[in-house]
């Protein structure tokens, strides 16, 4: 899907805004504080039914003011045109998705609809923080490319939910341990799945970060890999990884009364990222520096657009729109020159500069086609 124009009324700093868009990359230029990462929070919202920076609707109203509308119109390569209208009244708390003028009953059969990749600055919680940001970032990409993802991932929070309350709940274990073992069936039967579409993932993305890795920098090679602290799941038949899944939710019973806590499952599982330089392999979170710490998310995030790409070109033939929120702060000029020669084989692309040079540095890396938006103060106009 491509976003050919964008009208903001009373969204953040915006009173009233209208923009059309290139169909490749769309450069948005402006000093910090101005209202730049604005623009593309409304079109994460219009993709993902909500802010990619997890701000609330309220934070999203106009100071002084009681409602946002975001519209969207967008086209796919088909040619089939879409509206996606976004109004949110601050009064009421009510929050209404339009599609075609259609009123959207239910938000997740939107996702995956307009797929999207984004990179903020945020998103180095991906190389440095917790397992639950890598989660939830591979969680949201897999489900844009698969609804029975998404669907199994609903299951399983539903059922997690209902063990904890059980485990809080001061019943006799002997009680307990049979309606426990009741959901850690349906804990392994939802996350069994889940488990077989992160291992088929991480595979993809692996040979994805292979190829793409050495086309912005060299003598590096990535590793990503997906595990569980108290289970090996490689090579096992899908059988035997739902029992063996079972099983290990099963003899985490005896503590998970004591603690009163779910100890075992998904819910705990991490993706690793390091590399190897010189021979050497290093995990990123702990010893990377800043610059292979931005060159990996950028690489990351590449890889995110061909697997979604890559997925829905034989369901849907969507294409995903980019989104890169002044991400270029550690990269040297010709770091930035190789990403522009790699990003003019994607689709519809948004970054977001402070720095003129930024723009600078992609002409020389070659772009073809590009336009750029000035923001200033919560007015957007065109500079070409």
């Amino acid at each position: 899907m491509l976003i050919e124009k964008l009208f903001l009324t009373q969204f953040k700093n915006y009173k009233i805004c209208s923009l059309s868009f290139s169909p490749k990359i769309n450069f948005i230029v402006g000093n910090n504080g101005n209202g730049k990462t604005n623009l593309l929070e409304a079109i994460s919202m219009l993709c993902f039914t909500k802010s990619f920076l997890l701000n609330s609707d309220d934070e999203c109203v106009m100071l002084g003011e009681n409602y946002f509308n975001i519209r969207g119109e967008f086209n796919n390569l088909k040619h089939n045109r879409k509206s996606v209208q976004y109004n949110y009244d601050k009064s009421g708390s009510e929050k209404k998705i339009l599609i075609n003028k259609e009123l959207l009953s239910k938000y997740s059969e939107h996702i995956g609809t307009i797929p999207v990749v984004i990179l903020s600055p945020k998103d180095i919680v991906l190389t440095t923080g917790s397992p639950s940001e890598r989660r939830r970032n591979f969680d949201i990409l897999i489900s844009q490319a698969s609804p029975v993802y998404l669907d199994n991932l609903r299951k399983y929070s539903r059922t997690l939910k209902q063990k904890n309350s059980l485990l809080k709940e001061s019943l006799q274990t002997d009680s307990l341990e049979k309606v426990v073992d009741g959901w850690n069936e349906k804990l392994a039967e939802y996350g069994s799945q889940i488990i077989k579409k992160r291992l088929q993932f991480t595979s993809e993305m692996q040979i994805l970060m292979d190829k793409i890795f050495p086309e912005l920098v060299d003598n590096y090679q990535p590793i990503i890999k997906y595990v569980n602290e108290q289970m090996d799941y490689e090579n096992k038949s899908d059988e035997n990884l739902q029992s063996a899944f079972y099983e290990c939710l099963k003899n985490n019973f005896r503590d998970e009364v004591s603690r009163k806590l779910s100890l075992a499952g998904i819910q705990r599982d991490d993706f690793q990222f390091s590399m190897i330089k010189n021979g050497e392999e290093f995990a990123i979170r702990n010893f990377a520096s800043q610059g292979e710490h931005k060159t990996f998310l950028i690489a990351l995030k590449l890889c995110e657009f061909e697997y979604l790409k890559g997925n829905l070109m034989r369901t849907t033939e969507e294409v995903p729109i980019m989104l890169f929120d002044d991400i270029f702060s550690e990269l040297d000029g010709s770091r930035i020159s190789r990403f522009a020669k790699l990003v003019n084989r994607y689709g519809q692309v948004f970054i977001t500069t402070a720095n003129n040079g930024t723009i600078m540095n992609f002409n020389n890396g070659g772009i073809n086609e590009s336009s750029t938006i000035k923001v200033e103060y919560g007015a957007a106009s065109y500079a070409n």
